[in-house]
């Protein structure tokens, strides 16, 4: 007969490893009990993952004396619960780890459950009081025997509310403890860490875990503290913002961090240099790697995410590989050598299961506006970060937008946590750098991949869809983006089919009527341009050229042809001052050309004066493209440009010199420095003839010139006169008429 160890225990049960008691009626005790729906994994110091995240020596310095403050109630002693909150990678569960570690060494550490989405039994709420009670029995041995008495009173606590095992479980024992004789009135740990709470799939547990804790820690005889680690995601931002908590919960943000960029470069740097210490091919390592521009690179990319950090550490510290090329591999300047040699797996697995909770009807539009988060906008105005540019230009709904984006609130940046402000405001920016790098590369993001022709081929349809419905109640935000975005997204796409039809039905008519005649002209200019270089059809091509024609002649009726329009001879034709130097060249056209004659100069406040000018200084190719218009009589009819304009416009410069010169010089020199070019190609006026008479007969006119103008001026009106007399009719004796 056996006299062993177990040789009398005949109420034991061995099931992998693990001894169970048995009572005598065949019941388990109840800390057994207890103990079956704990999950150890979930614990701070489980062993069951050698790799737990952990934060750097020398790293976090500040944020970890916050909280630990906090644990000791130092600071914020009032406040129930601290919410911990960050982007994805951030590295919310290293700083967690961490304060449980020092907390269980105080020891003020009650308890601890790390949730992950990844495994079965720590993605729900269904373990979590077990798990956070048996710990208590361990750090409190008194408790131990109160939480069993809890287990055995009601058998069925464990399949009971959560609100019910919180109390019968935690909260009831422990105020029982505090009145027991045996109490320790001089210490009582008092610290819970919750980390991961997002990672509940339950979104609505997620919000009630926190509300059932705050209110039953609120009639504890102690003043626990609840440390809650998660994502800034939509349920639960507006859990800590509501009524219930706000008042009770302090809030530290990973993101407002001052400190992140230099501590994820003090990692690297320390990876780098145990790598160059400790590598097996540390020899094929050059003393001057890392180079600091990548290092700047790795810290930039990193955006102030842990994740990315760590993760490009570990693949660069593979034993199996050199870590020169690896890093290179890493900063893409050489690819990677397999499809299983992949530098951002684990980062890669991060964002892919970011995405694949978004509802899949949801996707297509989600991908478009990160599409218009990464690719910046054209043109003046706001950029695609604005959240009211963006709702305006996809047409949606108040509210949609934060609808379509409430999964991203990890990776993605505005007012996570704070007030929300007004719309116009608002601004989205991607809070991971890699992100992008994600989302572009298609081997990496696959079916959550933005190829960039097709985005902007869908982006050119949305500005179209604008554009093509245009009119004076449209949305003007989307419009002025569809109206300098437009060409710019057809120039990075596939000219399809679909793109030709909407460019033929775009209304250009009703978009120069709403719109400024010089944006117009760029508008029309760049997408004739456009279309000269694809494979558009001769009709489609003459199509636009007519309605163009049709607008500018639009534009041109409400003006003279002669007196108001001479002003395109003196800016538009070959051989004008192309980069005059003047300031405040527009004021100076408008009391040359336009002012009336009485004054010596008047305020141009009037829509129609600076129309015509604007236009008149178009760069190029505008300022080309209009003046083939206006030489060509077949198109431009009575506004064709003609000698006699040439002639007008030299005759308002000279006027303009010889009763200004004494008032306003600066717009004087401008008037002398266009007269060589008007005077090649005017034709015979006889007011221009009396006007250079008359400046004949003053021998001040060419005095009053500096430097070369007085030459200059001078041949261009002894060329006009002689040019003059070789015409047939009345001929002019240039040395008798002129005297310069």
């Amino acid at each position: 007969m056996s006299t062993g160890l177990l040789s009398h225990n005949t109420n034991l049960v061995i099931s992998g490893g693990i001894f169970t008691q048995i009572n005598a009626d065949g019941s388990q005790s109840s800390f057994e009990r207890l103990r079956s729906h704990v999950v150890s994994s979930a614990m701070h110091n489980s062993g069951g993952c050698y790799d737990k995240p952990k934060c750097y020596e020398n790293t976090r310095v500040a944020i970890l004396h916050r909280l630990m403050e906090w644990t000791a109630g130092r600071v914020e002693s009032n406040k129930i619960m601290m919410w911990l909150y960050g982007d994805a990678g951030a590295g919310k569960s290293a700083i967690a780890q961490a304060v449980a570690e020092r907390c269980s060494q105080g020891p003020s550490l009650l308890g601890g459950f790390f949730f992950s989405r990844n495994d079965p039994r720590r993605c729900t709420e269904t373990s979590l009081v077990a798990t956070l009670a048996y710990q208590v029995a361990t750090e409190v041995p008194p408790l131990k025997k109160l939480i069993a008495a809890a287990v055995d009173k009601d058998s069925m606590v464990f399949e009971k509310s959560l609100s019910v095992q919180v109390s019968s479980l935690l909260i009831d024992p422990i105020n029982a403890y505090l009145n027991d004789k045996e109490f320790n009135s001089n210490y009582f740990p008092c610290v819970f860490v919750i980390d991961g709470l997002d990672e509940c799939t339950d979104r609505g547990m997620q919000c009630h875990i926190l509300d059932v804790l705050s209110a039953e820690a609120s009639r504890c005889k102690v003043s626990l503290k609840f440390l809650i680690a998660s994502r800034p995601e939509v349920e639960i931002t507006a859990k800590f913002n509501s009524k219930q908590l706000y008042s009770h919960s302090a809030r530290l943000s990973l993101s407002a961090s001052l400190q992140t960029s230099d501590d994820i470069r003090y990692f690297l740097n320390g990876t780098f240099k145990e790598i160059k210490e400790t590598h097996p091919l540390r020899q094929y390592i050059p003393t001057s790697w890392p180079l600091e521009t990548a290092l700047q690179k790795l810290v930039t990319t990193a955006s102030g995410q842990f994740i990315y950090a760590s993760t490009v550490a570990k693949y660069i510290s593979s034993l199996r590989h050199p870590p020169a090329a690896r890093l290179n591999i890493v900063l893409g300047l050489r690819p990677p050598p397999s499809d299983k040699d992949l530098p951002f797996t684990q980062l890669d697995t991060l964002y892919r299961q970011l995405f694949s909770v978004i509802d899949e009807d949801n996707l297509p539009i989600v991908l478009k506006i990160l599409g218009l988060l990464i690719f910046p906008a054209q043109g003046p105005g706001p950029g695609f970060n604005q959240a009211n540019l963006i709702s305006s230009l996809l047409s949606l709904e108040p509210g949609q937008l934060e609808y379509f984006l409430s999964d991203l609130a990890s990776v993605l940046g505005w007012d996570v946590a704070g007030t929300p402000t007004s719309d116009k405001s608002r601004e989205i920016r991607i809070t991971h750098a890699s992100l992008s790098d994600f989302l572009l590369d298609p081997q990496r993001s696959k079916e959550f991949h933005i190829n960039e022709a097709t985005f902007f081929g869908e982006l050119a349809l949305v500005y179209a869809s604008h554009l093509t419905q245009i009119s004076a109640t449209s949305n003007q935000l989307a419009i002025s983006c569809s109206f300098n975005g437009f060409v710019n997204a057809l120039s990075k796409t596939d000219f399809t089919v679909a793109l030709r039809q909407v460019i033929d039905r775009l209304p250009l008519i009703s978009i120069y009527r709403l719109s400024k005649v010089d944006d117009f002209i760029r508008f029309a200019v760049d997408l004739s341009s456009f279309l000269s270089k694809q494979d558009a059809t001769v009709s489609l091509r003459s199509h636009h050229l007519r309605q163009f024609d049709e607008c500018i002649l639009d534009f041109l009726a409400s003006y003279n042809p002669g007196e108001e329009l001479c002003l395109f001879t003196t800016l538009l034709a070959p051989g004008a001052p192309s980069s005059p130097l003047w300031a405040h060249l527009d004021d100076a056209l408008y009391a040359i050309f336009i002012a009336n004659p009485q004054f010596l100069v008047q305020r141009r406040d009037d829509s129609r004066a600076s129309n015509l000018i604007n236009i008149c200084l178009l760069p190029s190719p505008y300022s080309n493209v209009l003046h083939q218009f206006l030489i060509d009589a077949h198109r431009s009819k009575d506004f064709v440009l003609n000698s006699s304009m040439y002639a007008l416009a030299a005759l308002k410069c000279l006027k303009y010199f010889t009763r200004c010169q004494k008032y306003y010089w600066s717009y004087c020199t401008c008037a002398i420095a266009y007269i060589p070019h008007l005077m090649g190609q005017a034709s015979r006026m006889p007011d221009l003839i009396d006007a250079i008479k008359t400046i004949s007969n003053d021998g001040t006119f060419l005095g009053a010139l500096r430097g070369d103008e007085a030459s200059l001026v001078k041949v261009a009106l002894e060329v006009y006169i002689k040019r003059m007399d070789s015409i047939p009719g009345d001929q002019l004796q240039t040395d008798s008429v002129i005297k310069l």
